[in-house]
């Protein structure tokens, strides 16, 4: 593991830590082990916790578990550690502790940007795959196909099913929907009887219209 891999040790895969681990600092990997345990743990107790708004008492109670792993985890990070790796994975997490935390107290934040992360993919899978783009207008297209698509898959709508049914409404309009119609087109906006429509995993059929 690298000196920066106290940034990845909240929210990173126990294979992928004991991987690295293994490889480089064999050492090492009964001790990231016990520690990707302590961070499932905390993920375990903040996911119980934001079941619940702030005024419910489980509620409460979960986050005074969290509060205390929170504690006993800033405990061991501020040992003195031998190991130079250990060292330094350490120092790391106490510089990005602030960062780290955020969540303890502002529950509506994710412990991790792992989402982030998954929607960048297929940026980075097409940047492989097909080079990118080399025209401005290109790169513009691209975000906004990205952006629908992604919001989509956020609301439970299948991709294909809401372009089809965008397009062939552009077509019996004879053009794109004005801006002031342009809003109850939007995957978020729809009303709930097109939404239902085009759900995701919904049988293959006729393009769906409003």
């Amino acid at each position: 593991m690298g000196a920066c891999e106290a940034c990845l040790l909240l929210g990173t895969p126990e294979e992928r830590i004991s991987k690295r681990a293994g490889i480089k600092y064999p050492e090492l990997t009964s001790w990231v082990k016990e520690w990707v345990k302590r961070i499932g743990k905390l993920y375990h107790i903040n996911n119980e916790r934001i079941k619940y708004s702030p005024e419910d008492p489980l509620f409460k109670e979960y986050d005074e578990k969290l509060r205390e792993k929170i504690d006993e985890i800033h405990s061991l990070i501020n040992m003195e550690y031998t190991h130079p790796e250990r060292a330094a994975i350490m120092k790391s997490m106490r510089e990005h502790w602030k960062g780290l935390t955020l969540f303890v107290d502002s529950p509506e934040l994710p412990m991790d940007n792992n989402r982030a992360e998954q929607m960048l993919r297929h940026v980075v899978l097409g940047r492989k795959n097909y080079w990118g783009n080399h025209a401005t207008w290109a790169g513009e297209l691209t975000v906004a196909m990205f952006s629908i698509v992604q919001t989509c898959s956020i609301h439970g709508i299948s991709p294909r099913a809401y372009l089809t049914h965008y397009l062939t409404e552009c077509a019996k309009r004879g053009g794109p929907p004005s801006e002031d119609e342009i809003e109850a087109f939007l995957p978020h906006k729809l009303n709930e009887d097109i939404r239902e429509r085009l759900k995701i995993n919904k049988p293959e059929g006729p393009a769906p219209s409003s």
